[in-house]
């Protein structure tokens, strides 16, 4: 994937980024071979206010979703980037608004699971035409 030269040089030089994967639709549209401009980025092993500090070092950061923990960051070049926090929800009741976050503050490592598993989890959530 061939990700925006601003975001590339963040990702090799700051350091709070060294745990940072790309999620979303940039990874879908990529592995369907359609072109794709946005990407977002989940970051583990640093908290929400380090994360938007060292960040900010490096452009604008706009804290819009504190409460999931979601940064959108502008570069110098001016690339738009949404940086989160990893979080699990719970549905609690009927309806998109019917979800519990349960972002922890600190999420230090990934839960390992193989490539099958996340294609047979999307797939299966998914009527796919």
């Amino acid at each position: 994937m061939n990700l925006p030269d601003e975001l590339a040089c963040l990702l090799r030089e700051v350091p709070a980024l060294s745990s940072a994967y790309l999620v979303g639709g940039c990874v879908r549209d990529s592995l369907l071979g359609i072109a794709h401009k946005d990407f977002d980025l989940e970051v583990y092993g640093v908290g929400y206010e380090v994360l938007a500090r060292a960040l900010s070092a490096h452009g604008r950061v706009d804290l819009v979703g504190k409460s999931f923990g979601v940064i959108k960051f502008t570069g110098q070049s001016g690339g738009q980037w949404d940086f989160s926090l990893p979080r699990r929800d719970s549905k609690i009741s009927t309806g998109h608004k019917g979800r519990r976050n349960n972002k922890s503050a600190v999420c230090s490592e990934m839960i390992p699971i193989t490539f099958a598993q996340s294609v047979t989890a999307f797939v299966s959530n998914r009527v796919v035409h």
